[in-house]
């Protein structure tokens, strides 16, 4: 969803609540990047928040090896 300042958030499901190693430095280098900021749901869930470049953002977690909601299987 867009925010009003034309921003939007990309979530991510954090498996068992544990965030491994590589996919902590992919979220780190986009926070730091694109100066996100964060919302963790009660679901164990990641939000990121302030999104401008949806296309940098994916380019770093993939560059980090963090999976895509929509590759993730549900199984």
């Amino acid at each position: 969803s867009e925010a009003l300042d034309g921003s939007s958030s990309f979530g991510l499901s954090i498996e068992g609540g544990r965030i491994r190693p590589e996919i902590r430095k992919g979220l780190r280098a986009a926070i730091e990047t694109l100066d996100l900021r964060v919302r963790l749901t009660g679901h164990q869930d990641i939000l990121l928040c302030g999104v401008r470049d949806r296309a940098a953002l994916l380019e770093i977690l993939d560059a980090h090896g963090v999976p895509r909601p929509e590759r993730v299987s549900p199984l």
